[in-house]
């Protein structure tokens, strides 16, 4: 008879634990706190290799973080009949040692061909695609001195995945390492990836280039004139 009371008691007290998770209060408590695990982890998810990166921090291949945008994502575009995938969330600037002069591209010639999927932007996160653009569209040039082509060459850190930045891109290194004094940034103009609109004759002379002296936002620069260039790469 003892055996089956303390059984009885047992059984009794595992149902009052487990009905007590059942109150509505503890069942909220514990469905917060799972929901706050759970926005944690993916709000500050982990690095391909396991880190975490602030502004500023080394990246994974030696440059510099300039970029945080807050989770992974993989984005997709297309060059030609290439499809392209890329699961990122922070850039890093190449070292100042890996900086160079190069020209953006021959003059009178407008990447898109008149197609408009080969148009290149401004915006972040279009920094690669409009490299391969450029590089792309000036197939039948000699590329080994202009700029897109000179990013996709590097090999920094055993990566070989940079690239010539968008415009903005080229803007947010400038606001959160150039203004920090961070990067060894010249105070010169630095060439972006982003082809300006056509001028007044229709003619595609221009692109877009930063002063990292101000900080100011320029359109009007001839090609086929050399300029600093940092390229960048996405992780």
């Amino acid at each position: 008879m003892k055996s089956m009371r303390k059984e009885s008691s047992a059984t009794s007290n595992v149902i009052i634990k487990v009905s007590s998770l059942c109150r509505p209060r503890n069942f909220i408590f514990a469905a917060l706190f799972i929901l706050a695990v759970f926005l944690s982890a993916c709000s500050n998810p982990s690095g391909s290799d396991g880190a975490a990166y602030k502004i500023g921090d080394k990246g994974p291949a030696g440059g510099i973080v300039f970029y945080d945008r807050g989770y992974y994502h993989n984005d997709t575009y297309s060059v030609g009949s290439v499809d392209y995938t890329i699961n990122w969330r922070y850039m890093e600037a190449a070292p100042a040692s890996t900086e160079f002069m190069a020209e953006w591209g021959p003059q009178n010639y407008d990447v898109s061909i008149g197609n408009s999927s080969m148009l290149t932007w401004s915006d972040v996160g279009n920094g690669e695609k409009n490299t391969q653009i450029i590089v792309n569209s000036y197939s039948e040039y000699d590329l080994t001195g202009f700029a897109a082509q000179k990013c996709i060459n590097l090999v920094v850190g055993k990566y070989n995945d940079w690239f010539l930045p968008s415009n903005q891109e080229l803007l947010a290194m400038y606001n959160n390492l150039k203004v920090a004094n961070l990067g060894g940034f010249s105070n010169a103009l630095y060439w972006s990836s982003t082809q300006a609109n056509p001028d007044s004759d229709g003619v595609f002379n221009l692109a877009y280039a930063v002063n990292f002296d101000d900080g100011s936002y320029l359109v009007g620069w001839i090609k086929d004139v050399s300029r600093l260039v940092r390229a960048v790469r996405y992780f």
